[in-house]
Formats: structure tokens, C-alpha cells, sequence
């Protein structure tokens, strides 16, 4: 019937047509009567189209992802202090940033089995009450001595449970409820995210700082608020269809599936009314028992280049970036040769939001390789040029070549998270991703720990080393496949 068709204004060539799967299923003439016929949980993505809870559910899934990076994203700049109080040399300092990653190894595995075994609604409120309270044992910690450094260390890790388990939980929303054509947009926009944790955390640590506030005080309160938002936000996040399908739900998963249906296209046309059957694959979601063979397949003859090709890219993306942005006021300070002042950072993080914007406009058109190919290049570039800006005197060559940098690891790191969540087939999609974010997190903890003891008196070295990880990467993805447009397999 077409009073339940809602059909808008083409926009950038995408197609204004029903998918062409819906040729197999028969419109019902009210919202009462169920599509007929059934269809798989991978065609979902088609049959959506674009209704208005797609934006909704982003805006949700980025409110998500800054109450996790919030975590870490104001701890730099009291880094400093903690130094100071507990008297650690530099690489010790670093083990604030780098024990929230070494607790996320650890959460790749609970916090997901979590989910599996409880639902990723359920899993992500559980996350959010302990960032919440944990954040806020930061008030309990005593002031100077090794004991208490330690301490904190333990409470950093363990904040590392829930700060990896909400990022990959919010991810996995948007991978599974957009269509393909539009799923490079969808989770490159999640990027923004950590740009706003920064912005947002620069701020709670200005005002911390003109009202001589302790770090404790910074850390407990500034994930407060994101916490709070994101918890009631989950007012409008449904639990997910295809996990509801996959734990025998499948009543509770058609209504989920009929409350969707019903809202109105945003963009192109969509059928409004009540969904057809979804049937859920039986290899889709392997059992406890089954991923050691998930393993074997992510290593076998097939899938062996695209595993190492993509552990090897997180590897090197995650240790070089989360290395500048520990140690970057530390860097600047020395290449300028005065305190880099907040105003600059803030600057930067307005610089990558444009940079996710622009891979949201690109992404789909140009394709994941190409981009990162010339995002990697612009870094590399940036990044000699910002250690040559220290033979100048004053800060204005620095300044912008830190801003410049931002913009294209904004780039980078939108493009590389969609590529990395779309390569791998949904069978061992999970347990893929899981061994690819290892990587990474071990990276996010080892370069930060070495770079920090060795970086005063040789910020120059490393600016050009990371200069040269910049252009490595750019060669790394030249071999990789390109996934733009391709359905999840």
C-alpha cells in the first residue's frame, strides 16, 4: 500500500528504490499484518532502508562512546600533577593512560562474554554504572607513597573493563542496523565521539584548573554527566534484534523488529507497517566451544593475509596514536619551548571533527584504501614537518601542523574502525575483532611505556619514528581489500 511508503528526495545518488530483496516478500495493506514471507538477519540492513531511528541510534551510540572515553581523554593533562605528587619519572607516569588499556585486554573477553550471555542492552547499562562509580573511587585514593600509585593503577584497570566493553558494544549497533551502502558513513560518524570526549574533558579540566581543584576531583567527576546522559538514553536503545534471534527470542525479537518497521524514512523510501520473519543463520554466532576453530579460520589459507593485515594496521595505529595523545602535551611543550596551552588541543579536536565529516562524505565514495593510503601519507608528512617546527623560534609552525595532523588521524582512525568491523565474515566477525583490538591494546600499552622513559631531551626522534610508522601504514594499505559497498558477508 502506498500510504505506508515514505519516500523523500534523492541525495547524492543514492538509490530512492525499495531494495530489490523486497521483490520476494509481499507488502501488507495495513500495520497489522506482517510483511509475508521471512528473511535472513543479514538482509535486516536492506529492509530498514534509512528511517529516522537510524540518527537517533548514532546520537545514542556517540553518547555511549564518550562516557567510555572519558575515561582517558582528560588524563594527559593532569598527568603532570600526578607525576609530581607521587614523584614517578616519566614512563611510570604513563601507566595512569596505559593501565586502562592493559584492564581492556582483559574486557575484550569479559565484557563480551557478558554480552553474549546477558544481552548488549543489559551489558551496556552494567558498564555505564561501573565507569560511574568506579570513576569516582578516584576520591578514595591516599595522597603520595608507591602504595597509593598503586592503587590507582588497579582502579585504571579495572575501568578498562567497561571503557572497552561500551566502545565495541556501541559499534556493534551500528554495523548491524544500517544498510551496506551506507555503513561507512554510519560508523565513521561514531569518530566524533572522541572528538567531543576531548573537547568536553578539556573543558571539565580547565574549570578544574581555575578552581585549583585536585586530579581526583577531574578524573571522579568529569565522567558524571556523559554517564548520566548515556544511562537514560537507553530509554530509546531497543535490545538487539539479531542477539534476541540468536538466544532462541525470537518473540521478544519480533516485536523489537515491528517497533523498527514502524518509523518513517528520513531518506529514500522504506516499507511502513509490521516486518517479515527474520530467521537467524546457525553459523552466525559461534559457541564457547567453537572459537578455538574461529582461530584456526582466522588463520587458514583464506583469511590468513586479511588477520595479519588487519592485527598489523591496529597494531600500529593504536601504539603510535595513543602515544601522541598521552605524551602530547609533553611533546609540544618541548618542540615549542613553552607549556602548550589547552586553547591549542582544543583547536585540534575541532580540526579532526571535520576530519570524521569529511571521511563521512568520502568514505563510501572513495573507498577505505584510498583513504587511508592518503591520510597515513598527510601524517607522516605533518609530523616531520612539526619536528622540523622546533629549529623555529615561537609557536606558530607547530601550532598548525599539530592541527593539521589531527585532521588526517581523524581520518585515519574513522576509516581504519570501519574497515577493520566490515572485513571479516559475521560467522568470526567478534571473535576477529576481539583479536584485533588485543593487538592494539597491547601496542596502546608498550609504545607509550617506552616512548615515555626515553622522551625527554629526544622528542625530535620521535616525532620523525612516528613520521616513519605514518608512512609504513600508508604502504600497509595498499594491500588491503576494499570493502566499500560489499554486503556483510
Amino acid at each position: 500500500s502506498s500510504s505506508h511508503m515514505a519516500t523523500h528526495a534523492s541525495l547524492g545518488g543514492l538509490p530512492m528504490a525499495l531494495p530489490v530483496r523486497y521483490r520476494n516478500v509481499e507488502k501488507s495493506p495495513d500495520e497489522e499484518t506482517p510483511l509475508r514471507g521471512s528473511i535472513t538477519a543479514d538482509q535486516l540492513g536492506e529492509y530498514y532502508g534509512l528511517r529516522w531511528f537510524h540518527p537517533l541510534f548514532v546520537v545514542i551510540c556517540m553518547l555511549l562512546q564518550v562516557s567510555a572515553w572519558s575515561i582517558i581523554s582528560s588524563t594527559p593533562y593532569v598527568l603532570d600533577d600526578i607525576r609530581k605528587e607521587f614523584g614517578l619519572a616519566d614512563g611510570a607516569a604513563v601507566m595512569v593512560t596505559t593501565s586502562v588499556f592493559v584492564g581492556s585486554i582483559a574486557g575484550v573477553v569479559i565484557i563480551g562474554n557478558m554480552g553474549d550471555l546477558f544481552g548488549r542492552r543489559t551489558c551496556i547499562a552494567g558498564c555505564i554504572m561501573m565507569i560511574s562509580l568506579g570513576s569516582l573511587l578516584h576520591l578514595a585514593i591516599p595522597s603520595g607513597g608507591s602504595s597509593s600509585f598503586l592503587l590507582l593503577v588497579l582502579l585504571r584497570g579495572f575501568l578498562g573493563l567497561p571503557y572497552i566493553g561500551l566502545t565495541n558494544i556501541a559499534l556493534l549497533y551500528l554495523i548491524e542496523l544500517f544498510p551496506d551502502h551506507v555503513r561507512g558513513l554510519a560508523v565513521s560518524s561514531a569518530a566524533f565521539s572522541w572528538s567531543i570526549s576531548n573537547v568536553y574533558c578539556l573543558y571539565c579540566v580547565q574549570v578544574a584548573q581555575e578552581a585549583t581543584l585536585d586530579w581526583r576531583v577531574t578524573l571522579a567527576l568529569t565522567p558524571q554527566i556523559t554517564c548520566l546522559l548515556g544511562f537514560l538514553s537507553l530509554v530509546w536503545l531497543p535490545e538487539s534484534p539479531r542477539w534476541l534471534l540468536a538466544t532462541g527470542r525470537n518473540e521478544e525479537a519480533q516485536k523489537t523488529l515491528d517497533w523498527l518497521f514502524k518509523w518513517s524514512a528520513c531518506y529514500g523510501s522504506v516499507y511502513m507497517g509490521r516486518s517479515p520473519t527474520v530467521t537467524l543463520e546457525e553459523d552466525t554466532f559461534p559457541s564457547a566451544s567453537e572459537r578455538v576453530m574461529v582461530l584456526k579460520e582466522l588463520f587458514s589459507p583464506r583469511m590468513r593475509m586479511t588477520t595479519i593485515l588487519s592485527c598489523t594496521l591496529y597494531f600500529l595505529m593504536a601504539g603510535s596514536t595513543n602515544c601522541i595523545f598521552t605524551l602530547g602535551p609533553q611533546m609540544l611543550s618541548e618542540v615549542m619551548s613553552v607549556n602548550a596551552p589547552l586553547s591549542l588541543f582544543k583547536q585540534a579536536e575541532v580540526s579532526a571533527m571535520v576530519g570524521v565529516l569529511v571521511t563521512m562524505l568520502l568514505i563510501d565514495s572513495m573507498g577505505r584504501r584510498a583513504l587511508l593510503v592518503v591520510s597515513f601519507c598527510a601524517c607522516s608528512l605533518f609530523l616531520l614537518l612539526l619536528a622540523t617546527g622546533m629549529q623555529h623560534e615561537g609557536m606558530a609552525h607547530p601550532r598548525c601542523f599539530w592541527i593539521a595532523r589531527a585532521f588526517f588521524d581523524a581520518i585515519a582512525w574513522a576509516t581504519g574502525i570501519a574497515y577493520i568491523s566490515e572485513v571479516f565474515p559475521t560467522g568470526i566477525r567478534g571473535t576477529a575483532m576481539g583479536l584485533v583490538l588485543i593487538a592494539g591494546r597491547i601496542s596502546s600499552v608498550l609504545v607509550p611505556l617506552g616512548v615515555g622513559a626515553v622522551l625527554r631531551g629526544h622528542v625530535f626522534a620521535m616525532l620523525v619514528a612516528f613520521a616513519t610508522v605514518s608512512a609504513c601504514l600508508a604502504a600497509l594499505s595498499f594491500q588491503l581489500t576494499e570493502t566499500a559497498g560489499l554486503p556483510l558477508k
